[in-house]
């Protein structure tokens, strides 16, 4: 419907499928995957992105059970350690900062907001933006483009760092860290060296 000025417009959500999948069994599952099967709860959230947890492997009727059960793990994805990793606070520092140094923040404040009810708003929203057009199309320059393209590079590493806690723990729970497996790895070709070197002296 319009009124010669605006519009509204009715959307309409998809009704979701009233399919449930079917539960699986020991038998679905090949015989090579079976020792790699790990039942995990994941409960998404607001202060977390998501806390999932394994349960651990504790059989009651096993005599000895608890002393060769595998320990409970947890494993969770803050909010605030996703904006974080994402840069999304510093972006944003940015942008104030540019706007603060430049007054450009003042510009906008002063235009009339865009959500107007009548004809005199939409008039004045209008005239302001003329107004300041120049000088805004003058600030929001390149520096913008490569912020976004910034921010879109860290969003997509974020998102896999965090696919990659919840499937297979990440650096985030890895036991060896990568400088520890640096330090082996040094280890391991130092001891090497000295032992080539003894077989030549023996020699």
């Amino acid at each position: 419907m319009t009124d010669g000025y605006g519009c509204s417009v009715s959307f309409f959500r998809a009704k979701g499928s009233a399919q449930v999948l079917a539960d699986l069994e020991a038998a679905d599952f090949a015989d090579w995957e079976r020792p790699y099967l790990r039942i995990w709860g994941a409960d998404p959230g607001v202060t977390d992105v998501f806390v999932a947890s394994d349960g651990g492997e504790f059989l009651p009727n096993e005599e000895n059970a608890l002393q060769r059960s595998r320990p409970h793990e947890v494993r969770q994805f803050s909010t605030v350690e996703f904006y974080t990793k994402a840069q999304y606070k510093h972006s944003t520092i940015c942008v104030q900062n540019w706007k603060m140094r430049s007054q450009v923040l003042d510009v906008e404040q002063n235009i009339v907001t865009s959500k107007a009810i009548n004809l005199r708003s939409a008039r004045l929203f209008i005239t302001g933006m003329l107004a300041s057009m120049e000088r805004l199309l003058t600030f929001y320059d390149q520096r913008f483009t490569k912020l976004r393209f910034r921010r879109f590079v860290k969003n997509q590493q974020t998102l896999s760092e965090l696919a990659n806690v919840f499937i297979t723990g990440g650096q985030k729970y890895d036991q060896i860290t990568a400088e520890q497996k640096s330090r082996q790895i040094a280890e391991h070709q130092r001891r090497s060296q000295s032992s080539s070197m003894e077989n030549v002296q023996t020699e």
